[in-house]
C-alpha cells in the first residue's frame, strides 16, 4: 500500500511539471519507452529491481539513458527516484502517469480477459455499456484467457465484474 502511495506522488510531481513545461507527450512517451524496455529487456528490469548495485552505479546507467535521448524532466525523475532507492516503483509510476494521462482526457482504460475472441458487436456493446457506467471514454486493453470457459472479466479501475463460467463455478464451489 505505502509503495502505491508513494509512485502515485512522483507520478503526480513528474506529470504537473511536464504539464506545466508543456512536454507531457514527450514525457510520457519516454515513458513507454521505458516501459517497453522493462517488459523486453531483462537485463534491464533486473537493473531497475536490484539492491545489489550502488546508487552511484544506478545513476551511471541514468546517465547512460539520458544521452541516449531522453527528456531532462523524465532524466530528472529517475535520478531522483534512483537517489532515494525507489527506482523499483518505475514500472508503477508510469502507470500511474498513464492513469493521469487519462483521467485529463476524459478516459479511462479498461481491461477485459474473453474466453474466446470477441466479436465486433460484443465489443461495440461492451464498450457502450462501459461508457454509461462510468461517464468517461473507453479504451479496451484485451486479452484472450481460455481458462474462464465462457464470458468475460472485466477490470474497471480496480473493480472487478467477473461474468466468467469459471468466476460462476468457483462461487458456486466457494458457496458449498
Amino acid at each position: 500500500m505505502k509503495d502505491i502511495a508513494v509512485s502515485s506522488r512522483y507520478a503526480q510531481a513528474v506529470y504537473e511539471e511536464a504539464s506545466a513545461q508543456g512536454i507531457t507527450e514527450a514525457v510520457v512517451g519516454d515513458l513507454e519507452q521505458l516501459e517497453q524496455l522493462l517488459q523486453n529487456n531483462k537485463e534491464f528490469a533486473t537493473f531497475v529491481e536490484t539492491a545489489a548495485l550502488t546508487v552511484d552505479e544506478k545513476l551511471a546507467v541514468v546517465t547512460k539513458l539520458a544521452k541516449a535521448g531522453i527528456n531532462r524532466l523524465t532524466e530528472g525523475l529517475l535520478v531522483v527516484m534512483t537517489r532515494n532507492q525507489r527506482l523499483g516503483l518505475l514500472d508503477a509510476v508510469i502507470k500511474a502517469v498513464r492513469k493521469l494521462v487519462l483521467i485529463e482526457k476524459g478516459q479511462v482504460e479498461v481491461r477485459v480477459d474473453y474466453a474466446a475472441p470477441a466479436t465486433d458487436n460484443i465489443r461495440a456493446s461492451l464498450k457502450a455499456q462501459l461508457t454509461k457506467l462510468t461517464n468517461k471514454s473507453v479504451i479496451l486493453k484485451e486479452n484472450v484467457d481460455p481458462s474462464l470457459l465462457g464470458g468475460m472479466r472485466v477490470f474497471v479501475d480496480s473493480k472487478l465484474y467477473d461474468l466468467s463460467i469459471r468466476g460462476k463455478l468457483d462461487a458456486l464451489k466457494a458457496g458449498m
